[in-house]
């Protein structure tokens, strides 16, 4: 007799986003990029999400952009809306994988995590 399979929870992820570090301890095995752009990403999630709503309500989902946040502002900003509309709000910035910066571009990332009201600046990927 066949089992049924009952997912509660679909992740998608866009691996688009090289680290600018190059740590011998980093865990997260090959950083091949093998995203796509935002735009198609995010009409991904929402197709999942038109289908979840119509079959599954029940269903989690969670989206993520890999290996790290070093994107433009407005790009960050949609990933941001995008996650709100799954009801898993991402309001952190992920700082892991990033360049360094200038004191300005530091002085106008500050001014951004301000305006946001983000809840944290986290070196590692929060769940």
């Amino acid at each position: 007799m066949a089992r049924k399979i009952i997912i509660n929870e679909i992740s998608i992820m866009n691996k688009s986003v090289a680290c600018a570090n190059h740590c011998q301890y980093c865990l997260a095995g090959k950083k091949e990029l093998s995203g796509i752009s935002f735009a198609r990403f995010a009409a991904v999630v929402e197709r999942f999400m038109a289908w979840r709503d119509r079959y599954r309500p029940d269903m989690k989902m969670i989206c993520s952009m890999l290996y790290s946040f070093e994107t433009d502002l407005e790009t960050q900003q949609k990933f941001m809306d995008l996650r709100e509309r799954l009801c898993r709000p991402a309001r952190y910035l992920l700082m892991g994988g990033l360049r360094m910066r200038s004191e300005a571009e530091m002085r106008e990332l500050s001014a951004v995590i301000r305006k946001r009201r983000l809840s944290a600046i986290c070196r590692y990927r929060v769940a």
